[in-house]
């Protein structure tokens, strides 16, 4: 069908015979394997100059380079060019500045492409995965269409990300001239291989590289060769993001330009650029000995930094925080399990999402007027003063694993408002003791979901006082049996989830807040003792859009209401209530929604670890 349309446009070779058929402005050449295809014949073809498509899946042995170079030297048009089997490619293949794609099908003799073969500037694909390639001409670069090459044992194509272990000089000798190498590039084993060895990857003459990373293991190298490693892996200016894990050294190696000021940012009137103005992720992991990392992340180094992550980085000290507002794009900082950090206070004005963990006292003053999301963990916080906080656009604050926390809020000055929290997660902080500074609706005037759990010594969630809190939908208490709950509790009617699970003695205000849920849609009372009865009409009446109940392990509940409370609530299971007389358990009605009603809601997704 194909040839039917194509015309005289596409011819196949089956034999000898064919030859004579060829068309003359034929554009497009099969040759099937024939034993009684002659060199003349095959020389013959050059006169058909206006081929786009030759594939020859033959292997002509000796006489394979004469055919070659005649083709190379009359067929200048070809765009595709299907080859098996050539002992060399002949200098003459300059000539095809049209090719976009060379396939070589079977094994070669040769090692690596001459010189004139990087003249191919149209070369789009060049697939020869049959080749032991060696090394790749100093020219390669050259082949500036170049998107995909594959050879045996080694492929890349635009985009690609690249895994090389250091220390196989195979896959350094082909990445060595691959300089218009488009994609992400991740080099493992570096503590084995010495600065001159890692100078041949000329990873700064990779302007394409957009994303780096640097992976040391054992055995190390001598004290001060890693930096000096480092120093020969330097990357292009164009990278966009970084990535050293297990760096062994002190410090950082010199990579940027020498500035008279170091504190100077550049601007947009003199030369001076960062070392890597384009880069915009820095991820620094397990570098158990840095202790300084300014080296590189200054302003005037890294100006368009927006995401900042540095792990388990026990040495570190100076990390100068107090400085990062000079980061005019920095939009995500994670700092954890660097405990030795010496600053104070943090000062990021474009900052909207931060992670800390285990890192120091940088809790103690944080000014970031832009951060939307704020998680914090630590084995070394003792109390938390949100009054030494400036983050009047926070929207989620999740405090989780901080062992060691006794109190939130307390003392003076009073906690400004959080105008713009409507989420508030409190998480295995098993020695708090108190949250009622922080748990008012002066504190948390727009705040929609309160979720608090694992927390054993827990005795003041809310003041005396603790309003209404008007927007709150999501109250959830989980394990938090040493709670002590004020008397004159009110909860909002535009409350829509309450999950009460072994939270206290809920008996003092619980019943008189069920009057004015008129909203609650999700009710879970799980392992509350005090609990003796719910009122018949509650569920009927004051509780008409309830849809999910879930009532278990409350030893002295004896009633409900009996049948006609739950008859028209879509999802129900109670049971492990033993002294329940008026429903026979246990209950159950929806039992896959019933596993999912413990669940955080929706709402509550921001990240539970770092």
């Amino acid at each position: 069908m194909t040839k039917l349309v194509s015309g005289h446009d596409c011819f196949t070779i089956r034999n000898m015979r064919d030859f004579q058929m060829v068309p003359q402005n034929v554009r497009h050449l099969y040759i099937l394997p024939s034993r009684d295809l002659s060199l003349p014949n095959l020389l013959s073809l050059s006169k058909h100059t206006k081929l786009h498509t030759l594939i020859c899946d033959m292997s002509f042995r000796n006489q394979a380079a004469v055919i070659m170079d005649r083709w190379c030297c009359e067929l200048q048009r070809l765009r595709v060019l299907f080859w098996a089997s050539p002992n060399e490619l002949p200098d003459s293949i300059a000539n095809l500045k049209h090719l976009r794609h060379l396939e070589i099908s079977k094994a070669c003799a040769f090692n690596s492409f001459s010189s004139a073969f990087c003249s191919l500037y149209n070369m789009q694909r060049l697939y020869a995965k049959e080749c032991k390639l060696e090394s790749l001409p100093c020219d390669f670069s050259k082949l500036i269409s170049l998107q995909r090459f594959k050879s045996r044992g080694f492929e890349y194509y635009a985009g690609c990300t690249l895994n090389i272990d250091a220390t196989n000089r195979f896959e350094m000798m082909l990445i060595k001239n691959l300089n218009q190498f488009d994609g992400h590039m991740n080099i493992r084993n570096l503590g084995s291989v010495s600065n001159c060895y890692a100078a041949e990857f000329k990873l700064k003459d990779k302007k394409y590289l957009r994303r780096l990373g640097l992976t040391w293991s054992l055995p190390f190298s001598p004290e001060d060769v890693e930096k000096e490693v480092l120093q020969a892996l330097q990357p292009p200016t164009s990278l966009e993001s970084l990535f050293l894990n297990g760096y062994p050294d002190v410090s950082l190696p010199n990579w940027f330009q020498q500035h008279r000021n170091v504190n100077e940012m550049p601007d947009n009137n003199n030369d001076e650029i960062g070392t890597l103005p384009s880069l915009e992720e820095l991820i620094i992991l397990q570098c158990q000995n840095l202790r300084s990392v300014e080296q590189l992340l200054r302003p005037a180094y890294v100006p368009t930094i927006k995401k900042l992550r540095i792990v388990d980085c026990k040495q570190l000290v100076s990390l100068s925080t107090e400085t990062f507002g000079d980061f005019h794009s920095l939009e995500s900082l994670e700092v954890h399990g660097c405990p030795n950090i010496c600053s104070r206070s943090l000062v990021a004005h474009s900052l909207k999402t931060l992670k800390l963990g285990s890192s120091g006292y940088l809790t103690n003053n944080i000014q970031c007027c832009s951060l939307i999301e704020f998680y914090l963990s630590s084995d070394y916080v003792t109390t938390i003063q949100p009054q030494m906080w400036n983050l009047p656009a926070l929207q989620k604050l999740h405090v989780a694993n901080c062992r060691y926390l006794l109190s939130v809020g307390q003392g003076q000055p009073p906690i400004r408002a959080f105008e713009s929290l409507t989420l508030l997660i409190i998480d295995n902080c098993e020695n708090l003791t108190t949250l009622d500074g922080l748990l008012t609706e002066q504190c948390l005037p727009a705040i929609q979901t309160i979720d608090v759990r694992n927390c054993g010594k827990l005795q003041f969630l809310f003041g005396e006082r603790p309003g209404s809190f008007p927007y709150l939908k999501d109250l959830l208490v989980r394990d938090c049996p040493s709670l002590k709950w004020p008397r004159e509790l009110v909860l909002p009617s535009s409350l829509k989830k309450l999950h009460l699970v072994r939270c206290g003695d809920i008996s003092s205000w619980f019943l008189s807040c069920l009057q004015n849920l008129k909203s609650l849609v999700d009710l879970a009372l799980i392992g509350c003792p005090s609990i003796t009865s719910i009122p018949p009409g509650a569920c009927r009446s004051n509780l008409a859009s309830l849809r999910d109940l879930h009532i278990s392990g409350c030893p002295d509940l004896v009633s409900i209401g009996g049948a006609k409370a739950v008859a028209k609530i879509k999802y129900v299971g109670i049971y492990d209530c033993p002294k329940m007389e008026d429903l026979k358990q246990p209950v159950s009605r929806g039992t896959d929604m019933l596993s999912l009603t413990l669940r955080p809601s929706p709402s509550c997704s921001f990240p539970t670890q770092l």
